[in-house]
């Protein structure tokens, strides 16, 4: 298996003056003029005081550690286009933005096929080969924007998980008819490239293939080149709903072990679904990867859907989540359905808020303790619809309902405290309030207030010690 055990140890005095210097001993300039002949090359320094990326699984397999061992859990946001489409300021600009709200992941194309105006170059029409994908070597100047690109996320304290050659839903979408065509040594000799560019970085994970149940020929060419990636970064695999919302299931028989398992479904599962992952064996920590998208999918602005693929995946043992905006993914190049707004309007969307409010809510608690509830074993009424779940440890749990019930909670299994806090909290707004204070030695049943204040019926129940 691909992972990381312990500690990353860093040499942070050379890595300090990477961050200072390019490769020619001049400074790097933090952006780049939108006309400038080439963006500043990489460098790879710890990243801003206090920044954690994800490094590995923990021990038991549960969930990341960051590079000084500690939980890390992944709030992410999608931006499949963000290499392709966007010149270094507009890069600063999502970035920038996603950093103050919160998100410590985001994820990108490294090479687009179609989702970019002018694909597959960048914002400088600089393709990302000299000639013939994957056969002809690498276009520099292409490649020191994708450095930009990582280096802007390090210094804001985001992990890039990277897609370095997506299959695609289609050959149009994406780069399987490339890869068909391409050989193993010419996909591995690609994973070199990546891997001498971008091996001394920490905030880096790969997300391999995507959207597609490969064939022998295609999932051939990606264990080549998964196979010369940086040996100690993360690398799950792509998932397709059409076949399995779990990403293993499409890659049987591969000689790849992934690092994460990763899921995927448009439908209201997410709880189920991760449910099923936790159950798999090795354990290995569970990443809700895609959903459905806040204005896709006859979803609008502020999806209850979005929340209940957040909180439900959470409740049932997710130790990261992305969420999906439309247009944001592209950044308004291809759509495949109607929105409002600008980018840049959508980045104060009100599932954005939904999403800072369920990070905020995922740092409040314990979580790396928590196991998710799967035989009802706190959450006793286990018929209750939708994504409802909860998870619980010793000392603390959290219950998610996502529709208008009443929810009957066995304080026995908190087993560390004598008296528990029961708070409900408004998903929509972050607003809570003390329902009450029980023994643990109670059964509760909690009636539902209604409607939260988006005027939807999910609501969100933490239990803390009150002795």
């Amino acid at each position: 298996m691909r992972r990381v055990t312990g500690i990353v140890a860093l040499t942070l005095a050379g890595l300090a003056l990477a961050a200072c210097s390019s490769p020619t001993g001049q400074p790097a300039s933090p952006t780049p003029a939108r006309g400038s002949m080439a963006p500043p090359a990489a460098t790879a320094s710890p990243g801003p005081e206090g920044a954690r990326f994800a490094a590995g699984p923990a021990d038991d397999g549960r969930y990341f550690v960051d590079q000084e061992g500690d939980p890390w859990f992944g709030r992410g946001d999608t931006a499949w286009s963000l290499v392709g489409q966007l010149d270094p300021e507009e890069v600063d600009r999502y970035l920038d933005d996603r950093a103050a709200r919160g998100f410590n992941l985001v994820l990108a194309n490294v090479l687009e096929h179609y989702f970019s105006d002018n694909a597959p170059t960048n914002y400088r029409n600089d393709p990302p080969f000299t000639d013939e994908p994957f056969s002809s070597p690498p276009n520099e100047a292409y490649w020191r924007h994708v450095d930009y690109v990582v280096e802007a996320a390090r210094l804001r304290g985001i992990t890039m998980l990277l897609c370095p050659a997506y299959l695609g839903w289609s050959d149009e979408e994406g780069w399987a008819e490339e890869i068909r065509a391409a050989t193993d040594e010419q996909l591995a000799e690609f994973g070199r490239f990546l891997s001498s560019r971008y091996g001394q970085f920490t905030n880096i994970m790969w997300l391999i293939g995507h959207d597609r149940v490969p064939d022998a020929t295609e999932k051939a060419r990606m264990e080549a080149l998964v196979a010369e990636l940086p040996a100690d970064d993360l690398v799950g695999l792509g998932a397709t709903p059409s076949a399995d919302a779990l990403g293993s299931v499409p890659w049987k028989s591969t000689t790849v072990s992934p690092d994460f398992e990763t899921i995927y479904t448009y439908d209201d599962t997410s709880a189920q679904d991760t449910a099923l992952a936790w159950g798999l064996t090795p354990a290995r920590p569970i990443m809700f990867l895609e959903g459905r998208y806040e204005q896709e999918r006859d979803g609008g602005l502020g999806d209850p859907m979005l929340r209940r693929q957040d909180y439900g995946s959470f409740v049932a043992g997710a130790s990261a989540a992305i969420f999906g905006n439309n247009p944001i993914w592209h950044f308004e190049s291809v759509s495949l359905y109607d929105y409002e707004g600008t980018w840049q309007d959508n980045l104060s969307s009100p599932g954005t808020g939904d999403a800072q409010r369920f990070a905020d809510f995922v740092n409040g608690l314990p979580w790396w303790q928590m196991h998710p509830d799967i035989a009802g074993e706190l959450l006793v009424n286990t018929d209750l619809p939708g994504n409802t779940g909860a998870r619980f440890s010793s000392s603390h749990a959290a219950v998610y309902v996502s529709t208008s019930s009443s929810v009957v909670l066995d304080l026995s299994k908190l087993t560390a405290v004598r008296l528990a806090e029961l708070v409900r909290f408004d998903p929509r707004t972050g607003e809570s309030e003390v329902v009450g204070v029980y023994g643990t030695d109670e059964i509760v049943t909690v009636d539902s207030p209604g409607s939260n204040a988006a005027g939807d019926d999910d609501w969100v129940y933490v239990l803390s010690p009150a002795d």
